[in-house]
């Protein structure tokens, strides 16, 4: 719960640490989505500020987009998009972000069930699990990745994101021969990845 009883001025934020081995220093990504689901009682406007990195001086939050609460009564869900996340615990008591409740007067609080901080879009699809040369996409290794990893190699078909994903041990692009050799060397026992 946000809003002040003491203080007005000072009693208006909730801080959030980021834990540093999922984000810290833009590391592995800039690009971050911060979830708060909140209960939409009363009118009044929130906001989200971050730690946006070396652009920024410590203890300088940058801001991101505002919300506004429509008094519905219901439990509802915002989303902010950060494309320059830095998280690099600068900010007041080595806060990443704080989220801010425009009501500074007692009526109205801002309840706040839970906050998300995810590296991927909450909205789009669930990321793919590839494993590593399962070329067929069936979920283990097995002779057929082997001859679709021949085919593939051969030009008789082209190779999908996530056949290379599985494929290209390498890191050149492409599903080559000595990558589906490795693959049959796995599937006779002989290899593991």
């Amino acid at each position: 719960r946000t809003g002040p009883t003491i203080e007005p001025a000072n009693d208006i934020f909730l801080y959030l640490n980021v834990d540093d081995t999922f984000l810290l220093n833009g590391n592995p990504t800039r690009e971050a989505w911060v979830t708060m689901e909140y209960w939409d009682g009363g009118t009044a406007a929130f906001t989200l500020n971050y730690d946006a990195g070396p652009g920024f001086p410590a203890e300088t939050f940058k801001g991101a987009e505002t919300g506004n609460r429509t008094d519905t009564g219901t439990w509802k869900t915002f989303t902010w998009h950060l494309t320059d996340a830095s998280f690099n615990n600068r900010e007041q008591g080595t806060a990443d972000l704080r989220i801010g409740d425009s009501d500074t007067g007692d009526d109205n609080d801002l309840y706040i069930s839970k906050v998300t901080v995810s590296t991927v879009d909450p909205a789009g699809p669930p990321p793919t699990t590839v494993v590593k040369g399962d070329v067929t996409g069936d979920g283990k290794v097995a002779i057929t990745d082997v001859v679709t990893g021949l085919r593939i190699v051969a030009g008789l078909l082209t190779a999908t994101a996530d056949q290379l994903k599985a494929g290209d041990f390498n890191g050149n692009g492409k599903l080559d021969i000595s990558e589906v050799i490795q693959i049959l060397r796995v599937v006779a026992g002989l290899a593991t990845f």
